[in-house]
């Protein structure tokens, strides 16, 4: 299905609402519940860094855990250059790395246009969620490290907090509210005001085991809001990774959990979905644990995710008391 771009209709909390694919509907035990894999997403101009994720889980893993790359469109060329690491074991596809086509005919048209919200991401997550028990979701192509810092050894009490608690995520300082836009927090039915001490995490990583919690209070929310344009991304919401300093102003205002003008897309929506679901306690979720990094020697934890210009550290250190985040 495509949404009408032609309507003149104000935009409400039910105006732009279609309906979830029948992958989503309903949850599906995982056909493989003990079972774990590594995603992410390739779109052209990513295959370098497809490749260095390839090696980092044949290096760290030996090639014990599957990787699926999702294709997001990639050339002919593309998939060649991807194919042709085989002498070296970093192939894709090949016996413990897929590609998969993402369908994006089944999707509104600005999952595919606008690449850059990640608003397929929900969906690829939880059609994965249908087989394996745990994915282990990673970013490409942002100020931050795809590839694997730990062996199975590091990895395995993350994947254990994770089935137990639903998700494993890792937080950065600023408060929901200051990277999200307040229409989100609208049509996600959430009260912006309860997210002023809210710490985010980010999407760019994430550890998600399936259980009937996960796709009724995480999945489904998180992709309702991406089918939808005004609460995925919202007219006027800031692109922070390109118009950092003029879109966005985050630093620069007061109080310290006041929109930026920086709305992040899949990791805002993420957040205010993760505030009911856990009650806002976003110690059940968070992880402390390095996982994601650019080599063996990484041990900064901050570098799980970073925008460019933005020193968080300092900007939480020069908020009022009272408006530290928790």
């Amino acid at each position: 299905f495509r949404l009408s771009q032609s309507s003149s209709k104000p935009v409400t909390s039910s105006s732009l609402a279609p309906s979830l694919p029948p992958l989503l509907a309903a949850y599906t035990p995982p056909e493989q519940p003990g079972s774990v894999v590594i995603a992410t997403a390739v779109q052209s101009g990513e295959q370098s860094a497809a490749i260095d994720l390839i090696r980092s889980v044949r290096d760290r893993f030996n090639a014990s855990l599957p990787l699926v790359l999702w294709d997001l469109g990639l050339t002919t060329a593309d998939l060649m250059e991807l194919s042709s690491g085989a002498k070296d074991g970093l192939a894709c596809p090949s016996r413990w790395c897929r590609l998969r086509r993402f369908r994006f005919d089944l999707y509104p048209e600005h999952v595919s246009s606008r690449l850059d919200t990640r608003a397929y991401k929900p969906f690829a997550i939880g059609a994965l969620l249908r087989r394996f028990g745990v994915v282990v979701w990673t970013d490409l192509g942002g100020p931050w490290p795809a590839g694997f810092s730990v062996g199975m050894s590091g990895l395995r009490p993350v994947l254990e907090d994770a089935r137990a608690a639903g998700l494993q995520a890792w937080s950065f300082p600023p408060p929901t509210t200051a990277f999200t836009h307040p229409q989100t927090f609208e049509l996600l039915n959430a009260s912006l005001h309860d997210y002023r001490l809210h710490r985010m995490v980010s999407a760019a990583h994430l550890v998600l085991a399936a259980s009937p919690f996960v796709h009724r209070r995480l999945l489904l929310p998180w992709s309702r809001c991406a089918l939808r344009p005004a609460c995925w991304l919202p007219a006027g919401s800031g692109r922070p990774f390109v118009v950092l300093g003029s879109g966005c102003r985050f630093g620069d205002i007061r109080p310290y959990f006041r929109y930026s003008g920086c709305h992040l897309y899949d990791t805002s929506a993420l957040n205010v979905v993760l505030g009911r679901a856990y009650d806002f306690n976003v110690s059940a979720y968070s992880c402390d644990r390095k996982v994601f990094g650019y080599g063996l020697n990484d041990t900064d934890l901050a570098n799980h995710f970073s925008i460019p210009g933005v020193d968080f550290d300092q900007l939480e250190r020069s908020a009022l008391p009272n408006e530290y985040v928790r």
